[in-house]
């Protein structure tokens, strides 16, 4: 059982289908072994008899409005290629706080400058990791959030999910390699989609 167990849950996901609910509390973490299509699509859209609850409020409409409910996704998607990777963060949070965020940030420091276009799926990743983070979410998806990462990469991945883990924020992992399971230990719960 989760320490955050008795309180208020920070995270609330009917499930698509299923007429189940899934409660996380602030700094639980959930991972899903199995079909993760109706948790996604929960908190992502997509399905009519799912939703998602943040801080007892609804997330609805297009992914945009999700994450600026609170929600930080980490998942593979398609980038601006003409687009600078430090204008990438910056259109969310500003010049100086992006420029802060790529500092720290394995396989991009240094790199703002560079169009978002040459990046491999690795350093693609990181982005989405950094776009993520700088808007500081209550919530955290992380699909197969750890693709194309190296070792060393995945280390700084697993900080970051310690780190908004102890700040508070809910986390749910659909590992994609088994250094992602880690990420909901410890005091994280498993649910397998039957």
């Amino acid at each position: 059982m989760s320490p955050h167990a008795t309180t208020t849950p920070r995270l609330e996901l009917r499930l698509p289908g299923r007429g189940e609910t899934v409660a996380l509390a602030p700094g639980e973490a959930l991972l899903i072994d199995g079909d993760a299509s109706p948790v996604v699509r929960a908190l992502v859209g997509g399905g009519s008899a799912g939703w998602a609850r943040l801080d007892g409020v609804r997330l609805r409409g297009e992914i945009a409005r999700r994450v600026r409910g609170g929600l930080g996704i980490v998942r593979d998607v398609p980038v601006a290629p003409e687009v600078s990777v430090l204008d990438h963060l910056a259109a969310r949070v500003g010049a100086d706080t992006a420029e802060r965020a790529l500092e720290g940030a394995p396989l991009l420091a240094g790199r703002g400058g560079d169009l978002a276009g040459v990046l491999s799926g690795g350093e693609r990743t990181v982005l989405a990791w950094l776009r993520a983070l700088v808007t500081g979410p209550r919530a955290l998806l992380l699909l197969r959030a750890g693709e194309g990462l190296d070792e060393a990469t995945l280390a700084w991945a697993a900080d970051r999910v310690a780190e908004q883990r102890a700040r508070g924020v809910s986390v749910v992992v659909v590992a994609g390699r088994p250094q992602e399971r880690a990420w909901a230990e410890p005091g994280g719960r498993l649910w397998l989609p039957g």
